[in-house]
Protein backbone atom coordinates (compact mmCIF):
# COMPACT_ATOMS: atom_id res chain seq x y z
CA UNK A 1 0.00 0.00 0.00
CA UNK A 2 2.67 2.54 0.66
CA UNK A 3 4.23 1.73 -2.68
CA UNK A 4 0.70 2.23 -4.45
CA UNK A 5 0.68 5.82 -2.24
CA UNK A 6 4.08 6.43 -3.67
CA UNK A 7 3.17 6.06 -7.10
CA UNK A 8 0.57 8.10 -6.91
CA UNK A 9 1.63 11.14 -5.30
CA UNK A 10 3.76 12.32 -8.40
CA UNK A 11 0.18 12.03 -9.80
CA UNK A 12 -0.96 15.09 -7.39
CA UNK A 13 1.53 16.90 -7.59
CA UNK A 14 1.20 17.32 -11.40
CA UNK A 15 -2.56 17.76 -10.87
CA UNK A 16 -1.40 21.15 -8.73
CA UNK A 17 0.82 21.94 -11.75
CA UNK A 18 -2.35 21.93 -13.65
CA UNK A 19 -4.63 23.53 -12.16
CA UNK A 20 -1.62 26.24 -11.48
CA UNK A 21 -1.40 26.43 -14.98
CA UNK A 22 -5.04 27.18 -15.82
CA UNK A 23 -5.94 29.27 -13.27
CA UNK A 24 -2.82 31.60 -14.36
CA UNK A 25 -3.96 31.58 -17.87
CA UNK A 26 -7.63 32.24 -17.14
CA UNK A 27 -6.70 35.38 -14.81
CA UNK A 28 -4.17 36.60 -17.10
CA UNK A 29 -6.84 36.29 -20.52
CA UNK A 30 -9.66 37.88 -18.34
CA UNK A 31 -7.15 40.93 -17.30
CA UNK A 32 -6.13 40.96 -20.73
CA UNK A 33 -9.88 41.24 -21.91
CA UNK A 34 -10.67 43.66 -19.68
CA UNK A 35 -7.75 45.84 -20.71
CA UNK A 36 -8.92 45.65 -24.19
CA UNK A 37 -12.61 46.48 -23.00
CA UNK A 38 -11.53 49.61 -21.25
CA UNK A 39 -9.31 50.88 -24.14
CA UNK A 40 -12.20 50.39 -26.92
CA UNK A 41 -14.67 51.93 -23.53
CA UNK A 42 -12.28 54.95 -23.47
CA UNK A 43 -11.72 53.94 -20.19
CA UNK A 44 -8.14 53.26 -18.53
CA UNK A 45 -6.66 51.69 -15.50
CA UNK A 46 -3.76 53.68 -15.18
CA UNK A 47 -5.32 55.22 -11.69
CA UNK A 48 -5.69 51.81 -10.74
CA UNK A 49 -1.93 50.93 -10.98
CA UNK A 50 -1.56 50.96 -7.12
CA UNK A 51 -4.26 49.75 -6.09
CA UNK A 52 -3.41 46.30 -8.20
CA UNK A 53 -0.21 46.37 -6.97
CA UNK A 54 -1.46 46.45 -3.23
CA UNK A 55 -4.06 43.89 -4.34
CA UNK A 56 -1.44 41.50 -5.94
CA UNK A 57 0.91 41.72 -2.98
CA UNK A 58 -1.90 41.61 -0.14
CA UNK A 59 -2.78 37.88 -2.18
CA UNK A 60 1.10 37.18 -1.77
CA UNK A 61 1.23 37.88 1.75
CA UNK A 62 -1.67 36.32 2.99
CA UNK A 63 -1.06 33.11 1.53
CA UNK A 64 2.43 33.08 2.48
CA UNK A 65 2.04 33.87 5.77
CA UNK A 66 -0.79 31.25 6.13
CA UNK A 67 1.57 28.97 4.31
CA UNK A 68 0.74 25.09 5.17
CA UNK A 69 2.24 21.92 2.86
CA UNK A 70 -1.39 20.90 2.93
CA UNK A 71 -4.18 23.19 4.42
CA UNK A 72 -3.08 26.00 1.64
CA UNK A 73 -5.09 24.77 -0.08
CA UNK A 74 -7.89 25.36 1.57
CA UNK A 75 -8.04 29.13 0.56
CA UNK A 76 -9.49 27.37 -2.80
CA UNK A 77 -12.99 26.56 -2.30
CA UNK A 78 -13.38 30.03 -0.02
CA UNK A 79 -11.63 32.61 -2.87
CA UNK A 80 -12.61 30.75 -5.71
CA UNK A 81 -16.44 32.09 -5.42
CA UNK A 82 -15.18 36.09 -4.03
CA UNK A 83 -12.76 35.86 -7.07
CA UNK A 84 -15.56 35.32 -9.42
CA UNK A 85 -17.81 37.58 -8.21
CA UNK A 86 -14.59 40.23 -8.25
CA UNK A 87 -14.06 39.17 -11.82
CA UNK A 88 -17.36 39.67 -12.85
CA UNK A 89 -18.12 43.46 -11.09
CA UNK A 90 -14.67 44.84 -12.40
CA UNK A 91 -16.52 44.32 -15.78
CA UNK A 92 -19.81 45.37 -14.96
CA UNK A 93 -19.42 48.62 -12.78
CA UNK A 94 -15.82 49.51 -13.47
CA UNK A 95 -14.51 49.89 -10.02
CA UNK A 96 -10.52 49.97 -9.57
CA UNK A 97 -11.07 48.86 -6.14
CA UNK A 98 -12.99 45.51 -7.57
CA UNK A 99 -10.19 44.73 -10.09
CA UNK A 100 -7.56 45.26 -7.05
CA UNK A 101 -9.62 42.43 -5.14
CA UNK A 102 -9.70 40.82 -8.07
CA UNK A 103 -5.77 40.75 -8.54
CA UNK A 104 -5.28 39.97 -4.57
CA UNK A 105 -7.50 36.99 -4.98
CA UNK A 106 -5.42 35.44 -8.29
CA UNK A 107 -2.29 35.77 -6.37
CA UNK A 108 -3.68 34.11 -3.18
CA UNK A 109 -5.34 30.93 -4.89
CA UNK A 110 -1.85 31.02 -7.27
CA UNK A 111 0.96 31.13 -4.01
CA UNK A 112 -1.64 28.53 -2.31
CA UNK A 113 -1.62 26.24 -5.32
CA UNK A 114 2.12 26.48 -4.93
CA UNK A 115 2.64 25.56 -1.12
CA UNK A 116 2.44 22.26 -1.18
CA UNK A 117 4.90 22.04 -4.22
CA UNK A 118 7.52 24.37 -2.49
CA UNK A 119 6.84 21.81 0.78
CA UNK A 120 7.74 18.67 -1.58
CA UNK A 121 10.30 20.19 -3.84
CA UNK A 122 13.07 19.83 -1.22
CA UNK A 123 12.02 16.00 -1.10
CA UNK A 124 11.82 15.72 -4.95
CA UNK A 125 13.90 17.83 -6.57
CA UNK A 126 13.17 16.18 -9.94
CA UNK A 127 9.59 16.58 -10.05
CA UNK A 128 9.88 20.64 -8.83
CA UNK A 129 11.41 20.81 -12.75
CA UNK A 130 8.79 18.39 -13.92
CA UNK A 131 6.29 20.81 -12.37
CA UNK A 132 7.35 24.04 -13.46
CA UNK A 133 7.72 22.67 -17.25
CA UNK A 134 3.49 21.25 -16.40
CA UNK A 135 2.92 24.67 -15.52
CA UNK A 136 4.42 26.98 -17.60
CA UNK A 137 3.59 24.89 -20.75
CA UNK A 138 -0.65 24.78 -19.50
CA UNK A 139 -0.55 28.40 -18.77
CA UNK A 140 1.15 29.29 -21.96
CA UNK A 141 -0.91 27.35 -23.80
CA UNK A 142 -4.54 28.05 -22.03
CA UNK A 143 -3.63 31.54 -22.71
CA UNK A 144 -3.29 31.25 -26.35
CA UNK A 145 -6.13 29.54 -27.20
CA UNK A 146 -8.28 32.00 -24.74
CA UNK A 147 -6.82 34.81 -26.69
CA UNK A 148 -7.23 33.84 -30.08
CA UNK A 149 -10.76 32.76 -30.10
CA UNK A 150 -12.12 35.82 -31.26
CA UNK A 151 -15.14 35.95 -28.75
CA UNK A 152 -17.74 38.60 -28.66
CA UNK A 153 -17.65 40.70 -25.17
CA UNK A 154 -21.12 38.90 -23.73
CA UNK A 155 -19.93 35.61 -24.62
CA UNK A 156 -16.65 36.42 -22.51
CA UNK A 157 -18.38 37.29 -20.00
CA UNK A 158 -20.31 34.25 -19.67
CA UNK A 159 -17.23 32.01 -20.36
CA UNK A 160 -15.39 33.49 -17.49
CA UNK A 161 -18.46 33.07 -14.72
CA UNK A 162 -19.09 29.40 -15.98
CA UNK A 163 -15.66 29.00 -15.61
CA UNK A 164 -15.03 30.52 -11.97
CA UNK A 165 -18.12 28.67 -10.82
CA UNK A 166 -17.07 25.41 -12.02
CA UNK A 167 -13.87 26.22 -10.53
CA UNK A 168 -15.88 26.63 -7.06
CA UNK A 169 -17.58 23.27 -7.20
CA UNK A 170 -14.51 21.63 -8.04
CA UNK A 171 -12.47 22.89 -5.35
CA UNK A 172 -15.43 22.33 -2.52
CA UNK A 173 -15.82 18.76 -4.12
CA UNK A 174 -12.35 18.44 -3.76
CA UNK A 175 -11.16 20.17 -0.75
CA UNK A 176 -13.98 20.85 1.52
CA UNK A 177 -12.67 18.93 4.60
CA UNK A 178 -9.14 21.58 4.34
CA UNK A 179 -11.60 24.18 3.60
CA UNK A 180 -13.26 23.76 6.56
CA UNK A 181 -10.05 23.01 8.53
CA UNK A 182 -8.65 26.31 7.34
CA UNK A 183 -11.97 27.98 8.70
CA UNK A 184 -11.38 26.60 12.03
CA UNK A 185 -7.65 27.78 12.01
CA UNK A 186 -8.17 30.94 11.09
CA UNK A 187 -10.91 30.59 14.69
CA UNK A 188 -8.16 29.94 16.42
CA UNK A 189 -5.02 31.79 15.11
CA UNK A 190 -5.71 34.76 17.17
CA UNK A 191 -5.73 32.58 20.60
CA UNK A 192 -2.41 30.82 19.99
CA UNK A 193 1.40 31.12 18.62
CA UNK A 194 2.71 28.22 18.22
CA UNK A 195 6.90 27.49 18.09
CA UNK A 196 8.17 24.23 16.84
CA UNK A 197 11.67 22.87 18.16
CA UNK A 198 13.08 19.43 18.08
CA UNK A 199 15.52 17.36 15.68
CA UNK A 200 12.27 16.29 13.83
CA UNK A 201 10.76 19.58 12.88
CA UNK A 202 10.00 20.12 9.35
CA UNK A 203 11.17 16.21 8.38
CA UNK A 204 7.69 15.07 9.03
CA UNK A 205 7.39 11.65 6.18
CA UNK A 206 4.58 13.04 4.22
CA UNK A 207 3.61 9.06 2.54
CA UNK A 208 3.58 6.07 4.05
CA UNK A 209 2.03 4.72 7.51
CA UNK A 210 2.87 7.09 10.26
CA UNK A 211 1.88 7.65 13.39
CA UNK A 212 1.75 10.85 15.77
CA UNK A 213 2.25 10.62 19.58
CA UNK A 214 2.76 12.65 22.06
CA UNK A 215 1.33 14.63 25.92
CA UNK A 216 -2.42 15.27 26.00
CA UNK A 217 -2.42 18.33 28.51
CA UNK A 218 -5.78 20.50 25.86
CA UNK A 219 -9.07 19.51 24.25
CA UNK A 220 -7.34 21.34 21.57
CA UNK A 221 -4.38 19.14 20.91
CA UNK A 222 -5.17 17.63 17.96
CA UNK A 223 -5.50 21.27 16.39
CA UNK A 224 -1.96 22.18 17.55
CA UNK A 225 -0.38 19.20 16.37
CA UNK A 226 -2.53 19.65 12.59
CA UNK A 227 -0.44 22.74 12.13
CA UNK A 228 2.69 21.13 12.18
CA UNK A 229 1.99 17.83 10.21
CA UNK A 230 2.21 18.27 6.41
CA UNK A 231 -0.39 15.61 5.80
CA UNK A 232 -3.86 14.10 6.45
CA UNK A 233 -4.60 12.85 9.90
CA UNK A 234 -7.33 10.69 11.41
CA UNK A 235 -7.38 11.33 15.38
CA UNK A 236 -9.18 9.15 17.72
CA UNK A 237 -11.93 11.03 19.92
CA UNK A 238 -14.16 9.84 22.63
CA UNK A 239 -17.90 8.58 22.26
CA UNK A 240 -18.30 11.62 25.06
CA UNK A 241 -17.85 14.15 22.64
CA UNK A 242 -17.68 12.63 19.28
CA UNK A 243 -21.83 11.99 19.78
CA UNK A 244 -22.18 15.38 20.43
CA UNK A 245 -25.16 16.70 17.65
CA UNK A 246 -23.34 19.31 15.41
CA UNK A 247 -19.91 18.21 16.40
CA UNK A 248 -20.86 13.99 15.22
CA UNK A 249 -21.32 15.12 12.01
CA UNK A 250 -18.14 16.80 11.12
CA UNK A 251 -16.07 14.32 13.13
CA UNK A 252 -17.85 11.32 10.90
CA UNK A 253 -18.13 12.83 7.15
CA UNK A 254 -15.60 15.52 7.12
CA UNK A 255 -12.98 14.92 10.13
CA UNK A 256 -13.62 11.22 9.54
CA UNK A 257 -12.32 10.74 13.17
CA UNK A 258 -11.49 7.58 14.79
CA UNK A 259 -14.51 7.31 17.56
CA UNK A 260 -13.34 5.46 20.94
CA UNK A 261 -16.23 4.16 23.25
CA UNK A 262 -16.20 6.11 25.97
CA UNK A 263 -16.05 3.10 28.59
CA UNK A 264 -12.92 2.05 30.21
CA UNK A 265 -14.22 -1.27 31.19
CA UNK A 266 -14.94 -2.86 27.68
CA UNK A 267 -13.01 -5.88 26.27
CA UNK A 268 -13.68 -5.22 22.57
CA UNK A 269 -11.76 -2.53 20.70
CA UNK A 270 -12.99 -1.28 17.57
CA UNK A 271 -10.96 2.15 17.84
CA UNK A 272 -7.51 0.11 17.69
CA UNK A 273 -8.68 -2.22 14.79
CA UNK A 274 -9.34 0.43 12.67
CA UNK A 275 -5.92 3.03 13.28
CA UNK A 276 -4.36 -0.89 12.13
CA UNK A 277 -6.37 -0.48 9.05
CA UNK A 278 -5.63 3.25 8.29
CA UNK A 279 -1.89 2.79 8.86
CA UNK A 280 -1.80 -0.41 6.63
CA UNK A 281 -3.57 1.77 3.60
CA UNK A 282 -0.35 3.79 4.37
CA UNK A 283 -2.39 6.68 6.81
CA UNK A 284 -1.35 9.07 9.10
CA UNK A 285 -2.85 8.41 12.57
CA UNK A 286 -2.59 10.54 15.67
CA UNK A 287 -3.22 9.10 19.34
CA UNK A 288 -2.23 10.63 22.30
CA UNK A 289 -1.13 6.84 24.80
CA UNK A 290 -2.04 8.33 27.87
CA UNK A 291 -5.80 7.35 27.27
CA UNK A 292 -7.05 10.43 28.69
CA UNK A 293 -6.74 14.03 29.28
CA UNK A 294 -4.24 14.89 31.83
CA UNK A 295 -6.49 16.26 35.28
CA UNK A 296 -3.90 16.98 37.74
CA UNK A 297 -0.36 18.69 38.45
CA UNK A 298 1.56 15.68 38.95
CA UNK A 299 2.49 13.46 37.12
CA UNK A 300 3.64 15.76 34.61
CA UNK A 301 2.46 12.63 32.10
CA UNK A 302 0.76 9.33 32.72
CA UNK A 303 1.79 6.01 31.48
CA UNK A 304 0.77 5.01 28.44
CA UNK A 305 -1.85 2.61 27.82
CA UNK A 306 -1.60 -0.87 25.96
CA UNK A 307 -3.53 0.67 22.46
CA UNK A 308 -0.14 1.71 21.13
CA UNK A 309 1.99 -1.49 21.54
CA UNK A 310 -1.56 -2.99 20.11
CA UNK A 311 -1.14 -0.79 17.08
CA UNK A 312 2.62 -1.19 16.55
CA UNK A 313 2.60 -4.95 17.19
CA UNK A 314 0.19 -4.94 14.32
CA UNK A 315 2.06 -2.39 12.07
CA UNK A 316 5.41 -2.61 13.02
CA UNK A 317 6.73 -1.04 9.50
CA UNK A 318 4.90 2.00 10.87
CA UNK A 319 7.01 5.16 11.41
CA UNK A 320 6.27 7.35 14.82
CA UNK A 321 6.67 10.84 15.18
CA UNK A 322 6.69 11.79 18.93
CA UNK A 323 5.96 14.79 20.38
CA UNK A 324 6.05 17.21 23.72
CA UNK A 325 3.16 19.96 23.83
CA UNK A 326 4.34 22.98 26.38
CA UNK A 327 2.48 25.20 27.62
CA UNK A 328 -0.95 23.93 26.70
CA UNK A 329 -1.41 23.22 30.47
CA UNK A 330 -3.01 26.02 31.92
CA UNK A 331 -4.74 27.13 28.77
CA UNK A 332 -8.16 27.89 28.16
CA UNK A 333 -9.42 24.26 27.11
CA UNK A 334 -7.02 22.14 30.12
CA UNK A 335 -8.03 20.80 33.48
CA UNK A 336 -5.61 23.17 35.49
CA UNK A 337 -7.40 25.30 37.70
CA UNK A 338 -10.93 23.61 36.95
CA UNK A 339 -12.87 21.89 34.34
CA UNK A 340 -11.93 22.89 30.62
CA UNK A 341 -13.95 26.68 29.59
CA UNK A 342 -14.99 26.97 33.86
CA UNK A 343 -13.51 29.67 35.53
CA UNK A 344 -10.35 30.45 33.39
CA UNK A 345 -9.89 33.41 30.95
CA UNK A 346 -10.22 33.09 27.46
CA UNK A 347 -6.39 32.55 25.61
CA UNK A 348 -5.41 35.55 23.36
CA UNK A 349 -2.12 35.35 21.44
CA UNK A 350 -0.83 32.41 24.08
CA UNK A 351 2.65 31.40 23.32
CA UNK A 352 2.69 26.84 22.83
CA UNK A 353 5.43 25.01 22.09
CA UNK A 354 5.98 22.14 20.60
CA UNK A 355 9.06 19.86 19.98
CA UNK A 356 8.70 17.39 17.25
CA UNK A 357 11.36 14.38 17.13
CA UNK A 358 13.08 12.82 14.50
CA UNK A 359 11.06 9.67 13.02
CA UNK A 360 11.68 6.26 14.34
CA UNK A 361 10.84 2.84 13.90
CA UNK A 362 10.75 0.90 16.90
CA UNK A 363 12.68 -2.56 17.16
CA UNK A 364 11.65 -5.88 17.06
CA UNK A 365 12.96 -6.37 20.57
CA UNK A 366 10.98 -3.42 21.71
CA UNK A 367 8.10 -4.54 20.66
CA UNK A 368 8.01 -8.08 22.22
CA UNK A 369 5.89 -7.05 25.00
CA UNK A 370 3.35 -4.05 25.96
CA UNK A 371 5.40 -3.38 29.39
CA UNK A 372 8.67 -2.78 26.83
CA UNK A 373 6.90 -0.83 24.38
CA UNK A 374 5.07 1.62 26.72
CA UNK A 375 7.65 2.33 29.11
CA UNK A 376 10.33 3.20 26.53
CA UNK A 377 7.49 5.53 24.27
CA UNK A 378 6.51 7.02 27.88
CA UNK A 379 10.05 7.45 28.84
CA UNK A 380 11.12 9.01 24.93
CA UNK A 381 8.37 11.42 25.08
CA UNK A 382 9.13 12.40 28.28
CA UNK A 383 13.00 12.78 27.43
CA UNK A 384 11.80 15.86 24.38
CA UNK A 385 11.43 18.09 26.95
CA UNK A 386 14.96 18.46 27.18
CA UNK A 387 14.82 20.57 23.20
CA UNK A 388 12.47 23.05 24.94
CA UNK A 389 13.87 26.33 25.65
CA UNK A 390 15.48 25.97 29.22
CA UNK A 391 14.39 21.94 28.79
CA UNK A 392 17.18 21.29 30.65
CA UNK A 393 15.66 22.31 34.33
CA UNK A 394 12.25 20.95 33.46
CA UNK A 395 13.70 17.48 32.63
CA UNK A 396 15.49 17.70 36.16
CA UNK A 397 12.44 18.36 38.04
CA UNK A 398 12.08 15.55 41.29
CA UNK A 399 11.20 11.97 40.51
CA UNK A 400 7.52 12.88 42.08
CA UNK A 401 6.66 14.72 38.53
CA UNK A 402 7.86 11.00 36.31
CA UNK A 403 4.72 8.62 35.71
CA UNK A 404 3.65 5.85 37.96
CA UNK A 405 4.18 2.95 35.81
CA UNK A 406 0.53 0.90 36.64
CA UNK A 407 0.45 -2.44 37.80
CA UNK A 408 -1.86 -4.66 35.50
CA UNK A 409 -2.44 -7.69 33.33
CA UNK A 410 -2.43 -7.84 29.71
CA UNK A 411 -5.75 -8.64 29.95
CA UNK A 412 -6.58 -5.21 32.30
CA UNK A 413 -9.09 -3.47 30.73
CA UNK A 414 -8.29 -0.18 31.87
CA UNK A 415 -5.21 -0.18 29.87
CA UNK A 416 -7.21 -1.94 26.94
CA UNK A 417 -6.94 1.03 24.24
CA UNK A 418 -5.37 4.85 24.01
CA UNK A 419 -7.57 7.27 23.33
CA UNK A 420 -7.82 11.64 23.28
Amino acid sequence: MEAALSDRWPLRWLQLCLAAGLHLALALGWLWLLWLDGDQQGRTWSDARLLLVAGGLAGVTVALFTWHPRRSLGWLPWAYPAWTLFGWLAWSIEPGWALAVFVGLSTLILVSLWCPLAAWAPRQPALLLLGLAVHVFVAKAALLVLLAVPVSPDAAQTGFLAAGLGACVVSWVCGYRVALERMLEGVVWPLYRIQVVGPGAGRIPIHGPLLIIGNHTNMLDPLFLGKIVPRRMFPMMTSKYYDLPVLSFLMRYVVETIRVEDNRRKRETPEIDEAIMRLRQGHCVMIFPEGRLKRHEEPVMNYFAQGVWHILKAVPETTIVATWTDGAWGAYLSYRHGPPGVGKPMDFWKRLTIVVADPMRLPAEVLETHQQTRRYLTDFVLGLRRFLPGGGEVAATSSSASPTEPQASDSDPDLATSQI
